[in-house]
């Protein structure tokens, strides 16, 4: 979690440029809770993004992209290639809840949503919030969410915005795969069934 102080001067290089906002009205009729903003992802906010990798980088119930945790020159790579126009994230804002920061979520280019809050700030219903401000600043004709089978809170919550499950999609890791392959060749020469040079 980062809290931010209070001038308005002090903000400013913390975070970046937010979100249009709504009269307050407009927000109560939407659904919108007031005090989430959604701020646009600046250069240093690498710090507190690497900080929010870290917490969740060894829990395999959320992970399903990073199962190797980038060294922090990576990630701050990342973060410029995004910044530059060259990353897969379309849009990427860092989350503040009244005055901290709790998150941060994005939009790729395929219209995948990708959420991740500080583990404090978790199941407050904040990510159901976040998620409605995203639909609401970027009206897409569709959305997707990846979740890792073993993420019950963040499939209930998707459910509950209004999506559908569409597919199952699998992984395996290539020294596994391989593994398999050599023992199979090694029982295909033992029982005299490999011809070496044969196609």
């Amino acid at each position: 979690m980062v809290r931010l102080r209070r001038t308005n001067r002090t903000l400013r290089p913390l975070i970046g440029k937010v979100e249009p906002r709504y009269s307050s009205e407009t927000m109560r009729k939407a659904g919108l809770c007031e005090n989430i903003f959604l701020h646009k992802v600046i250069k240093s906010n690498a710090h507190t993004l690497y900080k929010l990798l870290a917490e969740r980088a060894g829990d395999k119930r959320v992970n399903i992209s990073n199962v190797n945790h980038p060294d922090y020159h990576d990630h701050v790579n990342f973060v410029n290639k995004h910044l530059s126009g060259t990353g897969p994230y379309k849009h990427w804002y860092m989350v503040r809840y009244s005055r901290m920061i709790v998150g941060s979520v994005y939009l790729t280019h395929q219209n995948e949503i990708g959420i991740f809050l500080f583990k404090k700030f978790q199941r407050r219903g904040l990510g159901g919030q976040i998620i409605k401000q995203l639909f609401w600043h970027h009206p897409e004709p569709y959305f997707l969410a990846n979740v890792n089978p073993k993420n019950t809170p963040s499939k209930k919550m998707f459910k509950r915005l209004g999506f559908v499950k569409i597919q199952e999609t699998y992984r395996v890791e290539r020294e596994s795969f391989m593994a398999d392959w050599k023992l199979m060749d090694d029982k295909m020469r033992n029982d005299g069934l490999y011809e070496p040079g044969a196609n």
